[in-house]
């Protein structure tokens, strides 16, 4: 699946080794404000860090000196990716971070299609990556192993324009999504029944209003939840903070699925919905969770339509059916990105007061 955009002998790192610090050089990082989606992040060059930790430049930026510093007071508004070229042109890989203001901690190990449309742009208006002869480029996310493929509306101004994001996935079924495994949380009386799994994102998929979830009910799904995650063999730092979905089914039409879907992290209500919950949702109802009678029983593509706090997107899971298993092999939707500023600046005590 991965031979017209991968070598088959690349480490899965894109031929980056993350164990050793990156670059020796001064603290000046060469970087951008990107809008992308909903979201709005911070990406810089990873060339640039010098010998400093990646999370505590993450820290310095956003704390400064005297808590004054980039921080906004939700996560949500503390997102920080670096970006690297990779060992052929049209690619590169990246690091995505947030940061948490009320508890001072680094949320590591996430990933964001949103962030990863905002990477690709910083990456081929800096010249790290070029667009390859399909006008895509290729990208890997070091911290959740996720390959990608990202393709501009308009290759000729990747600073200001939609993306096609698709998620390359790896053993999405109903097994690897737990189709068997089914999970229940008990709230006053009533039994909650959800399906935990670890997809880049630790997720849990709970078929429940969204409109009707209370503060107890999501705690217990996140509690709950983390810990079948990490029952299935996930990452334990993933599973303490699972993201967790509750949706309906609102109609099952032949050329399109429709959802109404909200995601709730760290206890709060997403104001929208991530990408990458939007694709991983897709692909699990896709593989088999959509019950007895799906749109389509045959290889091809599935697509959903998902209305969510503010809005609604379109996602597309591609599948293909062997021996009566069904397998997502992609998943994709359409992100728009735009480049606010780039330029230069210096980390002032990056090294001295957190390296």
């Amino acid at each position: 699946m991965f031979d017209s955009y991968f070598s088959s002998s690349m480490p899965m790192s894109y031929g980056r080794d993350f164990s050793q610090p990156l670059v020796e050089g001064p603290t000046r990082d060469m970087g951008a404000v990107i809008a992308a989606g909903t979201s709005k992040a911070f990406v810089l060059s990873g060339e640039s860090l010098g010998g400093n930790d990646p999370e505590a430049v993450v820290v310095a930026l956003m704390e400064g000196r005297n808590n004054n510093g980039l921080m906004d007071d939700h996560y949500q508004g503390n997102k920080i990716a670096f970006v690297w070229s990779a060992p052929f042109p049209s690619g590169f890989v990246f690091q995505f971070f947030q940061y948490d203001k009320v508890s001072g901690q680094v949320l590591r190990d996430m990933e964001c299609s949103n962030v990863a449309a905002g990477c690709a742009a910083y990456a081929l208006s800096s010249g790290l990556a070029q667009l390859d002869g399909e006008l895509s480029v290729s990208a890997f996310n070091v911290r959740t192993n996720q390959h990608m493929v990202l393709t501009p509306a308009s290759p000729n101004a990747p600073w200001d324009t939609e993306w096609n994001v698709r998620f390359w996935q790896e053993d999405f079924t109903a097994e690897a999504t737990g189709i068997d495994r089914e999970n229940v949380c008990s709230m006053n009386g009533a039994e909650v029944k959800f399906w935990a799994f670890e997809r880049g994102n630790a997720f849990v998929f709970s078929l429940y209003n969204p409109e009707e979830a209370t503060q107890s009910l999501i705690a217990a799904l996140n509690e709950q939840g983390g810990q079948a995650v990490l029952a299935s063999g996930g990452d334990p730092k993933k599973s303490i903070n699972p993201k967790v979905l509750l949706y309906t089914v609102t109609d099952v039409q032949e050329d399109a699925v429709c959802v109404s879907v909200a995601c709730f992290f760290m206890g709060e209500k997403h104001k929208s919905l991530p990408g990458s919950g939007a694709m991983t949702l897709a692909g699990f109802l896709a593989v088999g969770h959509l019950g007895a009678n799906p749109p389509m029983e045959s290889s091809g593509v599935m697509r959903f339509c998902m209305k969510h706090p503010s809005g609604e997107v379109w996602v597309m899971a591609h599948r293909v059916a062997q021996g009566g298993i069904h397998q997502v092999v992609a998943t994709e939707f359409i992100t728009p990105a735009t480049m606010l500023f780039d330029g230069s600046f210096v980390l002032q005590g990056a090294a001295d007061d957190h390296g």
